[in-house]
């Protein structure tokens, strides 16, 4: 199953702040893994066609898969600022 809830704040015309949060887990015989993902963001929007954003993300994935003799794991965790541009086609 996959849970998560979404928000998104349009607070003044050139302002946008966004919010997000999802979990995944799967489990079966000779597998399991789950997938946490957070991400809050600030969109600046100086022109219509034209957003920056600034955001924190967190993306943890681990994975154990169970084997006859071997258990493999993988763990990636990511953690930290970014910044980004967004340019968008005006009709």
């Amino acid at each position: 199953p996959n849970f998560g809830i979404y928000m998104r704040f349009n607070v003044l015309k050139w302002l946008e702040l966004n919010g997000r949060f999802g979990m995944f887990f799967l489990r079966l015989d000779d597998f399991s893994g789950k997938i946490n993902d957070f991400n809050v963001r600030a969109t600046f929007n100086p022109l219509p066609w034209l957003g920056l954003n600034l955001s924190y993300k967190v993306f943890d994935v681990s994975v154990m898969i169970f084997e006859k003799d071997m258990t493999s794991i993988v763990d990636y965790n990511f953690r930290g600022p970014s910044l980004g541009v967004t340019l968008r086609l005006l009709d």
